[in-house]
């Protein structure tokens, strides 16, 4: 998604020793989001197939954010090869409402995704990565996931909450989902804030 100019953004800067705490080495690769025990979680079965799809979801989320973040710093070069991670996940009836409220479909989110690139890389700590990830629901074919995302952008921690539905099994996918819906909304204030990312990710 593209990031929003600091100023129009509604969480409030955090001090600067919540900011501190956050701050660790730029590493490179993919990271995974870790799965947070929760009490629902027992309503499922915990069957192979469906801890299967919870890993899978788990690191198409890390991955696809990680992305994020390597594009908007120029990490990652503009090139339709690169580009690709995030295009091809994308259903084609793919629809977002982001934390602003906008709804916005599979074509317009290409163009603007790739307007912006490089856009943050004058930001040396600029970082993009979620906790919290659940799955939710897993119905004919679709699994429901929520988490949250976290955007440190000049010096300013930005949280959202988000829901994501993805197809289930789909070829040529690295981790065989695709997105078909995703859902923001702006965490407030008093949202606890995340661990640093390093341990939060099961480094």
């Amino acid at each position: 998604r593209t990031p929003k100019p600091s100023s129009h953004d509604p969480q409030a800067s955090q001090t600067p020793t919540a900011q501190a705490s956050l701050r660790r080495p730029r590493r490179s690769g993919p990271v995974e989001a870790k799965m947070v025990p929760h009490p629902e979680d027992a309503t499922m079965t915990k069957t192979p197939s469906y801890e299967d799809l919870e890993a899978r979801g788990r690191r198409e989320i890390a991955e696809l954010h990680l992305f994020f973040e390597e594009w908007f710093t120029n990490v990652v070069p503009d090139e339709s090869t690169h580009y690709a991670r995030f295009e091809y996940v994308l259903n084609d009836a793919f629809k977002m409402v982001d934390a602003n409220g906008r709804l916005s479909e599979r074509p317009a989110l290409l163009e603007e995704l790739r307007a912006a690139h490089g856009c943050w890389q004058a930001d040396a700590e600029a970082r993009i990565w979620c906790d919290d990830v659940r799955l939710l629901q897993r119905d004919r074919g679709t699994a429901l996931f929520s988490y949250r995302e976290w955007q440190r952008v000049a010096g300013e921690l930005r949280g959202r909450q988000a829901s994501a539905l993805f197809r289930e099994d789909v070829a040529g996918t690295p981790n065989r989902l695709q997105w078909m819906h995703v859902h923001e909304t702006w965490l407030p204030h008093d949202e606890p804030l995340p661990i640093d990312d390093d341990d939060d990710l099961g480094a």
